[in-house]
């Protein structure tokens, strides 16, 4: 992208292969900051998916500067109701975006966990399918770091979370009544 250049529209895509793109590029990061920016884009996919079945121009949000940042994207899903009931799933994503935001606006960072990072990941919630907390079982934990595993685990159940958010919205949809 050359100074000057839009962004991109918001482009939805088949389902199916996403979760699994998502784990293969997990695999395939070189440190913990591209695993974060990983997981960050892949939730505000499925964050702009939502808009796109809950509101009949999501355009007007998602792509348009003024309201189509990551904050105010989550601000007018919370103001709907969207997150009632769903408090860990709210939590996780916040907890991603502030990650993000740390490894996105620092340029020196050493391959140890800050502790306001070690922090969030420490709030972060493996949940269940209905959203409650649980432990969980990362039987590859032992290779890598436990606070990369955590977040790793934790960012694709918090993505598992906002698609079948996303699934039960279907009915919502304004564009379809």
């Amino acid at each position: 992208m050359t100074f000057g250049e839009k962004m991109k529209k918001h482009k939805s895509y088949q389902p199916s292969r996403i979760g699994e793109r998502m784990c293969d590029e997990f695999n395939e990061a070189k440190s913990f900051r591209e695993t974060v920016f990983i997981a960050h884009l892949y939730i505000e996919y499925y964050i702009n998916e939502i808009l796109v079945k809950i509101f009949p121009h999501p355009e007007k949000i998602i792509d348009e500067n003024e309201l189509g940042t990551f904050k105010n994207k989550m601000q007018l899903l919370d103001a709907l109701g969207i997150f009632e009931g769903k408090e860990n799933l709210k939590n996780n994503v916040i907890l991603i975006q502030r990650i993000r935001n740390y490894y996105a606006h620092n340029i020196s960072i050493s391959d140890e966990f800050p502790d306001q990072i070690v922090n969030r990941i420490k709030q972060m919630v493996y949940m269940n399918r209905d959203g409650s907390p649980d432990e969980y079982d990362v039987p590859w934990e032992d290779q890598i770091d436990a606070f990369d595993a955590q977040f790793s685990i934790c960012a694709l159940e918090t993505t598992n979370h906002l698609v079948w958010l996303e699934d039960e919205l279907e009915t919502l949809n304004p564009k379809k009544k």
